[in-house]
């Protein structure tokens, strides 16, 4: 999840048994989008974003 999201759409999919890892958790909360991209391409995860310029 970016950082972009409200935390109740990731609670939300974690109550109902979906595996989502925010930015923050993964250290990367004021990381750049591109830094972002690439971390979910090396560990093949889908972003989710709600970023006009993502």
């Amino acid at each position: 999840m970016d950082v972009h999201v409200h935390r109740a759409v990731t609670t939300g999919l974690q109550r109902r048994g979906v595996e989502v890892m925010t930015c923050q958790e993964a250290g990367l909360g004021r990381a750049p989008d591109d830094e972002i991209l690439e971390f979910a391409r090396a560990n093949q995860w889908v972003i989710f974003t709600q970023d006009d310029d993502f």
